[in-house]
């Protein structure tokens, strides 16, 4: 936990090189029930939403906020977004969350 944060504050020294630490590290969080971090977490989730662009960061989004919070709002989304099969980005057209899962 403590190197996912030391990746995101060093994001925000250098915001020119970015991860998907700012959702990998919740999901990992809220799939756990690592209680200890659920707040910071939240905060995590606030503070970088608007650099969701990816279906699957969307969907860990999501489903971490789902989890943590108990919201079947949420869930509901991270379904939605697990069904999106165009991305709608010229060069990343084609989205299915289970290839891509399999590539992590």
């Amino acid at each position: 936990m403590k190197a996912y944060r030391a990746v995101l504050k060093r994001e925000d020294e250098f915001p020119n090189h970015q991860t998907t630490v700012y959702v990998d590290y919740p999901y990992i969080v809220a799939t756990q029930a690592i209680e200890s971090e659920y707040s910071n977490v939240l905060s995590v989730l606030h503070k970088y939403k608007s650099r969701l662009m990816f279906s699957l960061d969307k969907f860990k989004w999501h489903a971490s906020f789902a989890l943590i919070n108990n919201d079947p709002e949420q869930a509901k989304l991270a379904l939605d977004v697990a069904e999106v099969k165009r991305s709608g980005i010229k060069y990343h057209q084609i989205l299915d969350l289970s290839v891509m899962s399999t590539l992590m």
